[in-house]
């Protein structure tokens, strides 16, 4: 090693703190990567996603969604019964929309079945409309078993409330697609 090049090294010992942060996990500014996030943006708003469509609900990660470089939302995830949704395919190649498509876990409750691994498909549609400042989303459930399956699910949001928009706000608006029951 050159001597121009050890200037830029940093003292051994420093090298073995820093180490010693990273492992123990107290580092500052290591993040998970978003190497295979899923990614849609419209003008000045993003959203970064799992493969699966969620955000992280734990600390240090960049995935969530952004308005002028501001994230807004921090966590995002969606639980089907006790256990994670099956990813099947996610696709954002159109830039400013993204489908996932997944399945049910097994799904039991006082030791019965109510849903059969596979059986229900669940596509989650997002969309970026940067006139309305917001992400749509819609989420639609197909039963493709003969039974009737009772799938409990659940949403669980972290939002960063008024961080720069004057009016900000997290509307959840719930409501069956057309011919649907709730």
């Amino acid at each position: 090693m050159t001597e121009q090049q050890d200037k830029h090294q940093p003292p051994d010992h420093d090298r073995a703190a820093r180490k010693h942060r990273i492992l123990a996990g107290r580092a500052t500014g290591v993040m998970h990567s978003i190497t295979d996030a899923v990614i849609i943006k419209n003008r000045n708003i993003y959203f970064l996603s799992r493969q699966d469509g969620s955000v992280p609900l734990t600390e240090h990660h960049s995935f969530g969604l952004y308005c002028d470089d501001c994230r807004y939302l921090s966590g995002y995830q969606l639980k089907m019964g006790d256990g994670q949704a099956r990813v099947l395919v996610a696709d954002a190649s159109q830039g400013l929309s993204a489908v996932y498509q997944f399945t049910n876990p097994e799904i039991e409750e006082d030791g019965q079945t109510h849903a059969r691994m596979d059986e229900v498909n669940v596509t989650w549609r997002r969309h970026i409309d940067a006139r309305r400042h917001c992400m749509d989303e819609s989420l639609r459930f197909q039963n493709n078993g003969r039974d009737h399956n009772k799938l409990p699910i659940s949403l669980t949001f972290h939002a960063l409330i008024n961080q720069g928009w004057k009016d900000s706000y997290v509307l959840i608006d719930v409501r069956p697609g057309p011919g649907e029951e709730r």
